[in-house]
C-alpha cells in the first residue's frame, strides 16, 4: 500500500470520535492540508478498493480492512516515536516527524519485536494511543498511578504537574509513554518505581503519594484479562476491545466507560449519576422494546433512556 493512502486511513482513524461515526470530508482535508476536492477523489479511491464507506455530505467511514491497515501505521508510528524519544533522547514532536517517515518501511514483525524491547507501550510521549495487534484503536482511560497496586503495571499517559517536579521525572526516567511498575508501597504512600521493562535498562525511583496522584497511566491489566476467559471455549479466538455506544451492549455484557459524548445538562446529569470514565457498567435488562435500559453501576442500578445511552461510550471485551 501506498505511503499515500497509509495517510488518510491513519488519519482517519485519529479524527473519528466513534469506530462508527462518518469523519466530515472537510476535517479531513484540513487536517492533511489539501482542498477538499482532492480529498474527495482519494476517498472514492480507497471505497473502490474497499477500504472506507464514503457517503457524501456526510464523512467517510473505515472497513474491516481499513481499520485493520490504519490500525497497523498507528501501531508502527507509535512505537517508532517512543523508540526515538526514549532510546534516543530526541523531543517528542521531532520523534513523531521522523516516525511518519519510518512507519512505512518497517515490516509489522520487526515492529512486533521493537514493541516487545520497549515493553509494549499503550502511549505515545505525546500521549497518543497505540494500537496492539489484538485490539481495535481506543481512547485510554486514565488513572491516577496511586490506584495501581503492588507488582502491577501502568503505561504513563498524562503529568499534568508542576513544571519542575515534570522535569525532575524526565530527568530520571519518568515520561509520557514509558511502562511503570509498582515495586512497592510504603505506609506513608511513597512508591518504588521500576521503570522499562528491559531488565538491563530499568531505572528505579521513588516518588511521594501526591506526586503519584497526579502522575496518570493506562493500566496494563485492561479488559483483555476478562476476554481471554470469556473465549476460552474457543481457544483459536483471538480477543480485542471494541469501542461502542452504551445503547449497543447486549444484555449480561459489561463495558468500561471512556467517554461521554453529550454536553450541557444532560452531561452533568450524567456524571451526577455516577457516569464517569473509568466505571464498569453492566447492563441488566432491555425493555421490550428496548427502551429504557436498566444498568449495573458500582452498587446499584440506574435506568436510562436509549438516546441517553447513545450518548455514553464504552470498551466491550469481545471475541473474533
Amino acid at each position: 500500500m501506498s505511503e499515500s493512502l497509509e495517510m488518510y486511513l491513519s488519519t482517519i482513524m485519529r479524527l473519528r470520535e466513534s469506530r462508527h461515526e462518518p469523519v466530515p470530508l472537510s476535517t479531513l482535508a484540513d487536517t492533511l492540508s489539501i482542498a477538499s476536492v482532492s480529498a474527495n477523489e482519494m476517498c472514492r479511491k480507497l471505497q473502490e478498493q474497499g477500504l472506507v464507506i464514503y457517503r457524501p455530505y456526510k464523512g467517510v467511514t473505515l472497513t474491516e480492512t481499513g481499520e485493520q491497515w490504519g490500525r497497523a501505521v498507528l501501531r508502527r508510528r507509535g512505537i517508532w516515536t517512543v523508540f526515538l524519544t526514549q532510546k534516543l533522547g530526541i523531543a517528542p514532536e521531532r520523534a513523531q516527524e521522523v516516525a511518519d517517515v519510518l512507519e512505512h518501511g518497517t515490516p509489522d514483525d520487526i515492529a512486533d519485536r521493537l514493541a516487545d524491547f520497549l515493553g509494549n507501550p499503550r502511549v505515545t510521549p505525546l500521549g497518543m494511543p497505540i494500537p496492539s495487534t489484538d485490539t481495535i484503536y481506543a481512547y485510554p482511560v486514565a488513572i491516577p498511578l496511586t490506584t495501581i497496586a503492588t507488582g502491577h503495571v501502568g503505561h504513563v499517559a498524562e503529568l499534568p504537574i508542576d513544571a519542575t517536579i515534570r522535569d525532575f521525572l524526565h530527568k530520571h526516567g519518568l515520561q509520557v509513554g514509558t511502562p511503570v511498575t509498582v515495586l512497592s508501597i510504603a505506609d506513608s504512600g511513597e512508591r518504588l518505581l521500576a521503570m522499562g521493562s528491559n531488565e538491563n535498562t530499568t531505572r528505579h525511583l521513588s516518588i511521594t503519594q501526591t506526586t503519584a496522584a497526579q502522575v496518570l497511566v493506562v493500566p496494563q491489566e485492561d479488559m483483555l484479562e476478562g476476554v481471554n476467559v470469556a473465549c476460552e471455549s474457543e481457544p483459536e479466538t483471538a480477543p480485542y476491545i471494541k469501542l461502542v455506544p452504551l445503547s449497543q451492549l447486549q444484555k449480561g455484557e459489561t463495558g468500561i466507560i471512556v467517554r461521554i459524548n453529550s454536553r450541557g445538562p444532560l452531561r452533568q446529569r450524567l456524571l451526577d449519576m455516577g457516569i464517569v470514565t473509568g466505571e464498569k457498567i453492566h447492563l441488566r435488562h432491555k425493555a421490550p422494546f428496548g427502551d429504557p435500559l436498566e444498568f449495573t453501576l458500582k452498587d446499584y442500578q440506574i435506568s436510562l433512556r436509549k438516546e441517553e445511552a447513545a450518548e455514553i461510550m464504552v470498551e466491550v471485551a469481545a471475541c473474533t
